[in-house]
């Protein structure tokens, strides 16, 4: 018997049947429902429900039959194929034209986005609202676009939403995009985000798969223009550097940076500029080299003749030009490889939206975020062979700081095992092995200790490889569990999603995550797999510097004809999917998008200065010409910054400069209520904070908005 398309077959030992149904006698009266859902009587209701109150365990028992028949049978039930076709394409339509009404309920409600994530019944009312009137105008209009198209003959109704359906269905990013930026969501269910930024990159990919002239536009091809793809990227980079340094700049005016480590950066530079090459009058040793070896500094310490008196606004402006300048040899080596300005300019895109790179920008100033740009010019003239380049660079990098080595290390042995030329890479494998052994024996190992870093692996007194390898061979579970903990796969995944994974397609690169790699996930410190910090230099770059070879794999046809798929098309719509998919997690964890989850180091962005903080940050700005510039000042921490291009320069954050006699002290009130640490440095803290104030050798020359400005008293 055929109903509205579907075929029900017969049952089997049927006693007697009616209309193509089983009948039990002991039933009857509720075969007068089914036939009424038929519409093959008219509709007693009396009698109906009379004889379910009447016989309720009759009622149980025909219901249970008909169950029981109908899993048993369900294999018989078959839909109509024809109709099927007719009305998917329909139904697609409608959910398709629902979207924009939920796009333009988020646009119109920033401030309850977290209500998506909420059971609230009002709430999802005004969203079907707005989803049902769009979904039916949506409709409408394609019905109103096809009657004007069917005049001419050429395709049928169905066909057409077939085609609406295909491009339609693009619209689903943006809910992605606005769902991943919505505020709690980010840092209470990371996973969940990241599916969400995932998800936004595969739908852009599959969409972008049918579009034909982007996959002609990132085709490779020898004479592509690169006039406009160069003006973009320079558009995108110095907008990008103009919105963070003055993000950057606020946060700092607004003391949001600390004496460890900005001021410690500023006063090395400093007594670089001014012959002391990397000495800190911030260390009890006297010289930045007891914490981090990195020459660098000095060859940077000429920038703060460009503005005296405000180093470190310099300082913070030339980190966030220098990393974003980290486009230039990224679009080259896209360009090179993929043969397509357009692709180098996308990739650069990607670089800029990618908020690996937005919260360590402007996280006061470190040597090692300064890496990164070399890493990627590294990788671009050993690729393009101009060999002399690739040795300048190298040595640049491994000045940066004492682990770059390894990372030098790592580019060497990848030089050796890719076919590159045996001398440049043995010379560079050479270079950074003599280099490393004679930092460590003259500074590293007298002062840089990596012990923290690795310390839940510590086996008695053996050193920290050794006990590695002992726990990696007598409990290798424990290392297991220990390597895949959830920050560090969240870590991860925040790294390799805006990428679609595809750094991980080309075996030959694993070679340059080793030492990344290994850093993040047999790490102690939570700060060291965390986005808005700098160790994010050891994997990023490197990771950016492969996608360009997939995608010129793709050109080539490998991956391509193992999927069964165009390579050009495949090649641009992978392009678009990353495209979109950093912007997602550009929204959920970006400097651009307005968000808790989005971290300056270990603050929060101070992005509107409230009324105390602006007063506050006038009157350290009035301190600051009242001391003379070759003056000795104590400062708190969150003041040390301000103060702290100057011969001597101290913090109250340790305890040893407590028999200092500076000419300035310099007191902020809300550093103690700020400071982190235990209870026993906070008292050490207060105690030193009053030694100062109570002393007779000091007199109180300014208090104001929470700030008071000592001054060592004249002998006289």
């Amino acid at each position: 018997m055929s109903l509205h398309g579907m075929v029900i077959a017969p049952l089997p030992r049927q006693k007697k049947k009616k209309n193509g149904y089983c009948i039990n006698f002991r039933c009857k009266p509720f075969i007068e429902l089914l036939l009424i859902l038929k519409k093959k009587k008219p509709f007693a209701g009396t009698s109906v429900c009379r004889s379910v109150v009447a016989k309720p365990g009759a009622f149980i028992k025909w219901s249970l039959f008909v169950l029981k028949n109908y899993f048993k049978k369900i294999s018989n039930i078959q839909i109509s194929d024809e109709l099927v076709a007719r009305f998917r394409p329909f139904l697609w339509t409608v959910l398709i034209g629902a979207l924009p009404g939920l796009i333009i309920w988020q646009l119109t409600h920033l401030s309850q986005q977290q209500l998506l994530f909420e059971n609230n019944f009002e709430f999802q009312s005004e969203v079907a609202f707005y989803a049902s009137i769009s979904s039916l105008f949506f409709f409408a209009l394609c019905f109103a676009a096809y009657r004007r198209y069917a005049k001419r003959g050429e395709t049928t109704f169905t066909a057409f939403c077939k085609k609406i359906n295909r491009f339609g269905i693009g619209l689903l990013i943006f809910p992605f995009v606005f769902y991943a930026g919505v505020h709690p969501l980010a840092k209470e269910a990371p996973f969940f985000t990241m599916l969400l930024c995932a998800g936004a990159g595969i739908i852009a990919t599959f969409v972008a798969y049918e579009i034909p002239f982007l996959a002609a536009a990132l085709a490779p091809g020898e004479k592509k223009k690169r006039l406009f793809p160069v003006l973009v990227v320079a558009a995108a980079t110095i907008s990008w550097v103009v919105f963070l340094s003055h993000l950057g700049l606020q946060h700092h005016e607004h003391l949001g940076t600390r004496g460890w480590d900005f001021g410690l950066y500023i006063n090395s530079v400093w007594h670089s500029l001014h012959g002391n090459p990397l000495g800190c009058s911030l260390v009890p040793e006297g010289t930045h080299a007891a914490r981090h070896f990195d020459p660098i500094l000095i060859l940077i310490s000429p920038l703060l003749l460009l503005w005296p008196g405000a180093e470190a606004e310099v300082l913070l402006t030339f980190q966030c030009a220098w990393i974003a300048s980290g486009v230039i040899p990224l679009f080259l080596l896209a360009t090179h490889q993929g043969r397509n300005p357009w692709l180098g300019a996308a990739l650069a895109i990607i670089y800029l939206l990618h908020p690996i790179f937005h919260g360590p920008a402007i996280y006061e100033l470190h040597s090692l975020i300064l890496a990164g740009p070399f890493i990627l010019w590294s990788i671009y003239f050993l690729e393009t062979g101009a060999m002399r380049r690739f040795f300048v660079s190298l040595c640049l990098l491994m000045l940066c700081r004492e682990d770059m080595v390894a990372i030098a290390l790592c580019i060497g042995m990848y030089a050796f095992f890719t076919g590159k030329p045996k001398r440049v890479a043995l010379t560079a494998i050479a270079t950074a092995v003599l280099y490393g052994a004679v930092i460590y024996v003259t500074a590293v190992s007298k002062a840089v200790s990596y012990d923290n870093t690795f310390k839940a692996f510590f086996i008695g007194d053996h050193s920290v490889p050794t006990s590695i390898i002992l726990s990696a061979v007598t409990n290798p579970m424990y290392m297991f569990r220990y390597m895949l903990q959830e920050d560090k796969v969240v870590y991860l995944l925040q790294l390799i999603v805006p990428l679609l994974g595809l750094p991980f397609l080309r075996g030959r690169y694993f070679i340059l995550y080793v030492f990344g790699l290994s850093m993040i996930l047999l790490s102690s410190r939570s700060r060291q797999y965390s986005i808005s910090m700098q160790y994010s230099t050891w994997l990023a770059p490197l990771l950016f510097v492969a996608v360009p070879a997939v995608l010129a794999s793709i050109s080539n046809g490998k991956i391509a004809s193992a999927l069964k798929l165009n390579a050009e098309k495949l090649r641009s719509a992978l392009v678009m999917g990353m495209l979109f998919s950093a912007f997602a997690m550009s929204a959920a964890y970006g400097i651009f998008w307005p968000n808790p989850s989005f971290k300056v180091g270990y603050e929060n962005l101070i992005r509107d200065p409230d009324k105390n903080q602006r007063a506050t940050a006038q009157t350290v700005q009035k301190i600051k010409k009242m001391i003379p510039p070759d003056a000795s000042v104590l400062a708190s921490e969150h003041l040390v910054p301000h103060f702290a291009a100057r011969h001597r320069i101290w913090s109250t954050k340790l305890k040893g400069y407590r028999f200092k006699k500076p000419e300035y002290g310099i007191l902020l009130d809300l550093d103690v209520r700020r400071r982190r640490g235990n209870a026993k440095k906070i008292k050490e803290q207060k105690e030193f904070l009053e030694l100062l104030r109570e002393s007779n050798k000091y007199e109180r020359i300014l208090r104001e908005n929470n700030v008071s400005l000592y001054k060592l008293k004249s002998k006289g």
